[in-house]
């Protein structure tokens, strides 16, 4: 079949394919001519020929040359345009941000989807270069199979109309989703064409977007639970896009439970946009005529002509980017880019959108939420040695027998998201990259803060390449245990407590055993303990022996709670699962406090010390380290005493709010500063590595990794 396509352009009387022919033929023309190919898709999901009916009507139809149109720059407020410049000198200065960021329209986007908040934005666009970079966002052909047959699929739409409040509509039709026949990520990136392509709208950016989910004649093969995540998670951390309302339609009985699943990965903001709704009471919440013609409203859809406007901006999109990773526009090395593989729920898992607010947030993130680094499929060994054969987690009054150490005592895997296989990750040893005290600091002074920020990139985005297995953290009877609903402990490293009768998931607590230097499960690393887990928490002290808590947080910071006050007051106790815990003494040191605490079960009677260090401020990293090594000290000497009493060595429990950032930090100095005595020299990325692999997302922000640097040296060992 020959089909001629007349086009507008400088000679509309000249076809295409003749000045194809010619050798004056420009980028211009095969530009047109690949808009064109979009007519190809009418009747075929895989592009080919039109079908019956459709030859006459793409013989005359003229594709028009515009591009992408967009709104006129919005007038900004004084404090808004002060938002801009500041936003436009933070990425200009965080070299690892691309250098695109900078540019006004790009920085309006990510400034517009956090209200003109400068911090928040910044962290949405690393979230976002981090998702980009995962799954090939920048790369995006939509003229090419997979992408070029999803989007002709019509499942997803933008349709021309907006609701009453002036949001962007997007429509996803379920019955045309076929999960057996479609990998996930080939439906993210189709998805990303259509966002990309909305948001060069002011009024979208500003206004935001509807999501409408056509339930209607969709059974429940049509239906993929981690597709529904993982989109949910994207549009709630990662993307520049306000997602102002989701409407499941006609939704079967079935979806009720599956949707009850997909909340429990939801910030309780995203829980309140969904709403599931009839058609007709549809028609009381958007206007008839912003409504196809299948649910119930006159508009008609122009899908083709859609996909036209988006194949001209992903052409104009790639002429203003290139390609880029978190870091990789400042030349980050191509270990530290994530290749795009089967799609798994992002925030929760893959990045905690990372923040010491706890997870939640654009601050693993997502976390996130994003952001882990892949575990080993057994026990690691201790960091500065060598690996080794595994050895199951130490358990001291446990019920698991040691060939389920590794699984949890549950039902199906299929009740929550599997994860992606495993992938070894490159664990720095003994001899590689070890520096002693002056290489160190020759090392810092070179690298300079920015370059030890784009070393911490690196680790991050690698992080951001591996899933986990989070099967038990985040089964929906374990979610109401997480403080964060985006932090949550690998599988392979958790601490499992001993089952209570009739309670298969009371083994459960969000916590993580970690190796010292040279030691296994020195400690314990968890999150602040919360009312409905103080139980859990001491069971947990009680039968891993435990007799030094370390605290990194204040039970309130900026009027928000971190942690419950899990202790009882100086001569008060408490009782939690038959453990009966009471204050002796309360001691104020030098940024910290010291308590003694007695246990007691039975007849055994234990003492243990609680520190809670309160010198840590509410944002950023402390100023000096010299408050936190006399704790360290203190800490120490309490263990080491304990040590000696002990035959088996128990571990040391650390906590702050989510578990992962003041935790991390203080462990991976802690854990340095022992290498660096024992051997006089130390290796500060392999041991944060090592630490983010066994509890993930743990040193959780550039700052916090670069403190990690600056206390080492002003130890002074």
């Amino acid at each position: 079949m020959v089909c001629i396509f007349r086009v507008r352009m400088r000679d509309p009387k000249r076809p295409v394919t003749d000045r194809l022919r010619a050798p004056e033929t420009t980028n211009e023309d095969l530009a047109v001519l690949g808009s064109c190919s979009w007519l190809f898709l009418a009747g075929s999901k895989s592009g080919g020929e039109l079908a019956s009916g459709d030859e006459s009507r793409a013989l005359k139809r003229e594709i028009p040359m515009e591009s992408t149109s967009k709104d006129p720059p919005p007038e900004l407020t004084v404090d808004e345009e002060r938002a801009l410049a500041q936003f436009v000198d933070a990425s200009a200065s965080d070299k690892t941000l691309p250098e695109w960021i900078g540019e006004r329209d790009e920085a309006l986007k990510f400034l517009m989807a956090r209200k003109f908040d400068v911090n928040r934005a910044i962290q949405l666009v690393k979230n976002h270069m981090v998702l980009r970079d995962r799954y090939g966002l920048d790369m995006i052909d939509p003229e090419r199979d997979p992408v070029r047959a999803e989007l002709a699929s019509g499942k997803l739409t933008v349709l021309n109309a907006r609701d009453r409040n002036g949001a962007q509509l997007i429509l996803i039709t379920m019955s045309q989703h076929h999960p057996s026949s479609v990998q996930h990520i080939t439906t993210i990136k189709a998805l990303t064409v259509h966002l990309d392509t909305i948001l060069e709208s002011m009024q979208t950016r500003r206004d935001g977007v509807v999501l409408l989910i056509n339930m209607h004649g969709a059974g429940y093969s049509n239906f993929d639970r981690k597709l529904a995540t993982a989109i949910i998670s994207l549009l709630q951390e990662g993307y520049p896009a306000r997602l102002k309302q989701l409407y499941v339609i006609d939704a079967p009985w079935w979806f009720k439970s599956a949707l009850a699943v997909v909340r429990l990965f939801m910030k309780q903001k995203m829980r309140e946009r969904i709403a599931p709704v009839s058609r007709s009471r549809l028609l009381s919440l958007i206007s008839p005529e912003s409504l196809p013609v299948d649910l119930g409203g006159t508009l008609a859809v122009d899908h083709y002509r859609w996909l036209e406007k988006c194949a001209l901006h992903c052409k104009e999109q790639r002429r203003r980017r290139r390609r880029t990773t978190i870091g990789s526009a400042r030349d980050l090395p191509s270990s530290a880019r994530a290749s795009p593989s089967a799609l798994a729920p992002i925030p929760k898992i893959v990045l905690p959108i990372e923040s010491e607010d706890g997870g939640g947030g654009g601050g693993g993130g997502g976390g996130g939420g994003d952001d882990a680094p892949p575990p080993a499929p057994t026990r690691s060994s201790s960091i500065g040695k060598r690996e080794r054969p595994a050895k199951p987690p130490r358990r001291q009054h446990g019920v698991l027998p040691e060939e389920d150490a590794e699984e949890p005592i549950r039902g199906s895997a299929d009740d929550c998201p599997p994860p992606l296989p495993p992938k070894e990750l490159d664990v720095y040893t003994d001899d590689d990259r070890l520096m002693s005290l002056s290489e160190m600091r020759a090392f810092v002074e070179a690298r300079g803060g920015r370059g030890l920020r784009e070393d911490y990139a690196v680790i991050r985005a690698e992080q951001g390449a591996a899933q986990g297995n989070f099967s038990t953290s985040s089964h929906p009877a374990n979610m109401r245990k997480n403080r964060y609903s985006d932090v949550q402990c690998v599988e392979h490293s958790r601490v499992r407590l001993s089952l209570i009768k009739d309670d298969e998931f009371s083994d459960y607590i969000n916590a993580n055993y970690v190796d010292g230097y040279e030691r296994e499960n020195e400690y314990i690393f968890t999150q602040g303990p919360q009312p409905n887990t103080f139980s859990d928490f001491w069971r947990m002290v009680w039968e891993d022996n435990v007799l030094v808590i370390v605290m990194l947080t204040r039970v309130l910071e900026r009027g928000r709670m971190k942690c419950g006050q899990y202790w009882p007051d100086v001569d008060g106790t408490k009782k939690f699962s038959g453990i009966t815990i009471a204050t002796s003494s309360e001691e104020r040191a030098d940024g910290f406090t010291i308590r003694e605490m007695d246990l007691c079960r039975g007849d055994e009677t234990r003492h243990i010390v609680h520190f809670q260090f309160t010198d840590w401020p509410d944002y950023g990293v402390p100023s000096s380290a010299q408050s936190l090594f006399q704790l360290m000290t203190e800490v120490r000497a309490r263990r080491e005493s304990a040590v000696a009493a002990a035959a088996t060595p128990p571990p040391v429990v650390i906590h702050c709010s989510a578990g992962i950032g003041r935790t991390g930090t203080y462990g991976a100095i802690d854990i340095s500063l022992r290498q660096l005595a024992a051997t006089g020299k130390v290796n500060v990325e392999g041991n944060v590595r090592k630490i983010r692999s066994q509890r993930y997302f743990a040193v959780q922000t550039p700052e916090q990794y670069e403190f990690v640097y600056k206390a080492i040296l002003e130890s002074g060992l």
